[in-house]
């Protein structure tokens, strides 16, 4: 029934200046193409729209695949597994939502929520009434509740093309990775570390790990990342190369962080003439431990 993925971006990518905005939706693609094709996922279309991304696979086995690898992408404010049609009529638009609703509809209470874009004929909330009237009248065993109830159809018209789905699953947020600069980070084994490169990432900055010397132990604790690195490998260098990070014009970094709490950033030095960053410096430990 599923043949697309509805990803809601951002509210904070949506609503950046129209530049900015066309910016990083290219970054978010991007990010998301790599995803695919790290994971051996080809030929998948990605329209994009006002604060969504349509995502068609060729195949529609990889429609559940897709939607949970996406989860893991900075930018991504939600995901849905979606039916998608084209209609050629209001007939032919309420037939079709009808059939999709009665699919998913279990016995209980229902609301329908509808927007519209570029589509004049009806407002969203009168593709509301309209839809909740013919599911009330049509499906047994249905009440509806507009405050809490307890299953939703959604409905999201585009011209001629709408998209139905009933459930929204919360991505990370934040801003597409690399869409704000190059950041070296200390690693040298410690759980909050991850949580740091992970907050790093969730602002759009791409992470080179730093550390005094390398071994696989410390290189696994740092890979534990690498879903949220669009699935890319890390650069891992040691604090010998960090002029180099700044020289290359491919990395150019422009700060270091580190993953220390409270007091123990006073003993850090700056290196390399880097700005330095403490993002987890002086949060609630018991937030730290939620990521």
């Amino acid at each position: 029934m599923f043949n697309c993925v509805l990803v809601k971006v951002s509210p904070e990518v949506s609503l950046k200046t129209k530049f900015v905005r066309k910016y990083f939706f290219d970054k978010l693609v991007s990010n998301i193409k790599g995803v695919f094709r790290a994971n051996d996922i080809s030929g998948s279309l990605i329209k994009k729209g006002n604060g969504r991304l349509f995502i068609f696979p060729d195949d529609s086995l990889n429609v559940e695949k897709i939607s949970s690898l996406v989860l893991h992408v900075f930018g991504v404010q939600s995901v849905s597994l979606c039916y998608s049609f084209e209609f050629q009529n209001k007939d032919n638009l309420f037939d079709s939502s009808f059939l999709f609703a009665k699919s998913v509809l279990k016995k209980g209470s229902f609301k329908v929520e509808a927007r519209r874009h570029s589509f004049e004929e009806f407002s969203s909330k009168q593709l509301e009434e309209l839809l909740g009237s013919k599911i009330l009248s049509g499906i047994p065993d249905l009440k509806v509740n507009l405050s809490k109830p307890s299953q939703t159809v959604f409905l999201e018209v585009n011209k001629n093309t709408a998209y139905l789905y009933d459930k929204l699953v919360s991505g990370p947020g934040g801003l597409p990775l690399g869409c704000e600069g190059n950041v070296a980070m200390v690693f040298d084994g410690k759980k909050e570390e991850l949580v740091c490169g992970f907050l790093l990432m969730k602002r759009g900055c791409n992470v080179f790990p730093v550390a005094k010397k390398w071994n696989l132990k410390l290189k696994g604790h740092v890979n534990k990342l690498v879903k949220w690195n669009s699935f890319r490998s890390f650069h891992f260098s040691t604090f010998d190369e960090l002029e180099s990070l700044k020289e290359k014009s491919d990395i150019a970094v422009k700060a270091i962080a580190f993953g220390s709490f409270g007091k123990k950033v006073e003993g850090e030095k700056n290196k390399a003439g880097l700005a330095v960053f403490w993002p987890v410096a002086f949060l609630p430990k018991t937030f730290v431990k939620s990521i």
